[in-house]
């Protein structure tokens, strides 16, 4: 019923995530969005749902992409693939299940939590680059920062990734080589001045920091702003 995906899947796929009137971020990834982590199909005569799972290098399992066929809603299809995801990610060890919601996606939201998520943070996200000239590295923990749109404790992986800091400011920097344009991801983690500067990034700020971005600075087309969701595996 509920399986890993294959190359010959991605077409079932492809229609699902097109009908299913999220942003259609997947298809514009096309089928290399099968090459990364474990995509599980709900396939029951034909494949009616799917989930992406992400394993992380601070020991969690990011769940994203979640669709159903809009023909087959309200069938307990999107809980049985987030449950499926988690117990596999159980089965690899994994301590923590993470999951990043819109915050206008109430629904979403509702299932997660009678899943046993919970909200561990809220995030707003804007397009463009931060000039980080005069920024140095720092040593920095107890905080998560977007990788590629995958949530990560910066506290597991401290010695692995960099941190920049100036002026009381303090940031990661990630260029995100999955994307076919290489995106360049930037996380806030403190207070402090920094100057943001046109170009191919996406910056991410927690909600009670959005003060900090200028006015003149757009939201991120599509999805602006996000709960961060959490379920423990352990």
């Amino acid at each position: 019923m509920i399986r890993i995906a294959t190359e010959k899947d991605w077409g079932d796929i492809s229609i699902i995530s097109r009908e299913s009137g999220y942003m259609d971020y997947i298809n514009e990834v096309g089928q290399r969005y099968l090459n990364f982590g474990d995509t599980f199909v709900y396939d029951v005569d034909g494949i009616r749902g799917f989930i992406k799972a992400e394993y992380l290098i601070d020991g969690s399992v990011h769940l994203s992409g979640l669709r159903v066929s809009p023909r087959h809603r309200r069938q307990g299809i999107a809980s049985a693939l987030t449950m499926h995801a988690v117990d596999h990610a159980k089965d690899r060890r994994c301590v923590s299940s993470r999951i990043l919601v819109d915050v206008t996606n109430r629904a979403s939201q509702q299932l997660s939590e009678g899943l046993g998520f919970r909200i561990i943070g809220r995030y707003c996200f804007y397009g463009g680059l931060i000039d980080t000239t005069g920024f140095a590295p720092v040593l920095y923990s107890q905080k998560f920062f977007n990788i590629g749109w995958k949530f990560v404790r910066l506290d597991k992986i401290r010695d692995e990734v960099g941190v920049l800091g100036k002026g009381g400011a303090r940031l990661t920097e990630f260029l995100d080589n999955e994307s076919s344009t290489n995106v360049r991801h930037f996380t806030i983690l403190e207070r402090g001045e920094f100057r943001v500067v046109a170009g191919n990034g996406i910056i991410t700020v927690p909600f009670d920091m959005k003060d900090l971005i200028p006015d003149n600075v757009s939201t991120f087309s599509g999805f602006e702003e996000a709960f961060l969701l959490e379920k423990s595996l352990v």
